[in-house]
């Protein structure tokens, strides 16, 4: 498959840096530069999220104030939200045609503490052209969901449900991950 990008922190912190965070720019310089295409969502626990977000505001004196007169939200007029989110980071290395430069963040409740997943969703559609797909990632369906309405015994309605599925990655080379960091810093 080529070389993998993975990047063992060895309980260390994250670095912050004036363009962001260190180690995920190297991880996205190195997915550019070795495959060219470039990761759509990262991944990681709240705790990981939340140590993204402090790294990033302490590097950047971000405001952590809104004033709620922003748009037609009449929940939020009024009120000061105090509080901030990382959302998404640019990828400064993604600047080809066709290619997002924003990487979505979610927080996922299954991850362990100290992982970040950066997926590529997608293939770049002028590099990878003679592909046959451009997905990374495609839901195979083995057996469909079945419904089995099963004997009463009470006032419940019983039932079962049968299904069996599988992810299939197409692309394992264009996904990146980054281990072993603190995330209580």
């Amino acid at each position: 498959y080529g070389e993998r990008v993975f990047v063992d922190m060895d309980g260390e912190a994250f670095t912050a840096e004036a363009s962001g965070i260190k180690e995920i720019n190297q991880a996205l310089q190195r997915l550019w530069l070795l495959y060219h295409t470039a990761p759509t969502l990262m991944v990681g626990s709240p705790a990981t999220i939340n140590a993204i977000t402090n790294k990033i505001t302490a590097n950047n004196n971000v405001s952590m104030m809104l004033v709620g007169n922003q748009g037609g939200n009449l929940q939020q007029q009024n009120k000061f939200i105090g509080g901030i989110m990382v959302g998404g980071y640019t990828n400064q290395y993604a600047q080809h045609a066709g290619m997002s430069t924003l990487i979505d963040i979610i927080a996922h409740p299954y991850l362990p503490d100290g992982i970040l997943l950066l997926l590529s969703e997608t293939l770049p559609p002028d590099t990878y052209r003679f592909a046959q797909d451009s997905r990374c990632f495609a839901l195979d369906v083995l057996r469909p969901y079945n419904y089995f309405p099963l004997a009463s015994t009470d006032r419940n309605i019983n039932f079962d449900i049968w299904f069996l599925e599988t992810l299939k990655c197409y692309y394992p080379t264009a996904q990146a991950a980054i281990a072993g960091f603190r995330t209580d810093q």
